[in-house]
């Protein structure tokens, strides 16, 4: 399936597989559940290697954006209540 991305097969497997990726991979999962993300799509706003979720599930940018300049606006980058 990367071949028809224009991505190689071998590279992409290779990497998939490495011990590298999978330990990333663990640590994406572990920062996600720490920043209270229990599903897909949610966005995060990182600052000083600390998370807050602004939205959690699909949501339009009229409800993203708002809730995302919130946050960059806030004094100590704490993302506002959505």
């Amino acid at each position: 399936m990367a071949e028809e991305f224009g991505f190689d097969g071998a590279t992409f497997r290779e990497t998939f597989e490495a011990p590298e990726t999978q330990q990333e991979t663990q640590a994406d999962y572990w920062y996600s559940q720490q920043a209270g993300i229990r599903g897909f799509p949610a966005l995060l706003a990182v600052a000083d290697q600390k998370a807050a979720a602004v939205t959690f599930g699909y949501q339009p940018w009229e409800a993203i954006g708002p809730a995302l300049e919130g946050w960059m606006n806030a004094p100590e980058a704490e993302a506002p209540a959505t």
